[in-house]
């Protein structure tokens, strides 16, 4: 009986864990400010600005990481955002 109890804890858990994940997703995460500004042909240095100007770390990422380069964000913008995840 407490091992049904126990396990429907964790499971209740884990799942309000991935719906909160799902329905309010972090901010830092999010690389689309950068995607987009790609997309609409933006520099090279607006980019860059636009990185320096955030004052939070990106959280980036594998998939980010994958995402800005798929949307053909220069390698010296990711970078960056790299960086600012560092803390450099």
């Amino acid at each position: 009986m407490k091992r049904n109890l126990l396990i429907s804890i964790i499971f209740a858990a884990m799942l309000a864990i991935l719906l909160g994940a799902i329905l309010w997703p972090s901010p830092k995460g999010s690389p689309d400010a950068i995607i987009k500004m790609a997309k609409e042909g933006e520099s090279e240095d607006k980019m860059l600005d636009a990185v320096s100007a955030r004052t939070s770390p990106y959280g980036l990422k594998a998939d980010d990481v994958v995402r800005l380069h798929d949307a053909k964000v220069p390698d010296k913008v990711i970078i960056s955002m790299l960086e600012k995840n560092s803390g450099k």
